[in-house]
């Protein structure tokens, strides 16, 4: 495991989506929405993949406001939330969707890497 850093994770738009997926490497994409239990189970999880150095030049994530961009939810037809979609060369390789352990998370993410 990397070590871990101060994170920030960058909120994304239904107009910026489909750019954010540009990026080389693995793009992650949090569906959230602000105050949900289970979201709130979630964020620590996903606050310390953003933070690992290890993964710091092979993925990039982002946050979406569920609530808030309502036209990337029902693009990739997000059932539940949370969700975390996983794009390689802009497409979706994974959806994980529900709350995940870190460890979990983190062989998804190995596992397209």
């Amino acid at each position: 495991m990397g070590q871990e850093q101060e994170t920030y994770i960058p909120d994304i738009q239904d107009d910026t989506f489909s750019d954010s997926l540009k990026s080389p490497g693995l793009v992650l994409v949090y569906f959230y929405i602000p105050l949900v239990k289970t979201c709130l189970l979630m964020d620590p999880v996903i606050e310390v993949v953003a933070g690992d150095t290890k993964y710091k030049d092979k993925i990039k994530l982002y946050k979406l406001n569920a609530r808030e961009h309502p036209k990337a939810v029902a693009a990739y037809n997000i059932l539940s939330i949370p969700t975390l979609l996983v794009f390689k060369d802009e497409q979706v390789v994974a959806t994980l969707p529900g709350t995940s352990r870190l460890k979990e998370l983190r062989v998804d993410i190995e596992r397209h890497l």
